[in-house]
């Protein structure tokens, strides 16, 4: 199991990039890390996401 607490911008324009989906945004939210995510990006991240999981189903 990894300990990463960050993701590091690259790996994660990276992983962006070849997601098969075209109704895609990438957000970048600051200081956050694998753990913190979610509550570092507040309700616009939480509302992205959920958007983003329920184009995708």
């Amino acid at each position: 199991m990894l300990n990463e607490k960050k993701i590091l911008y690259f790996f994660g324009k990276q992983r962006y990039e070849n997601a098969a989906s075209q109704q895609k945004e990438f957000v970048l939210v600051k200081d956050a890390g694998h753990f913190d995510v979610y509550t570092k990006g507040g309700k616009d991240y939480g509302n992205k996401l959920l958007n983003f999981i329920n184009t995708q189903l």
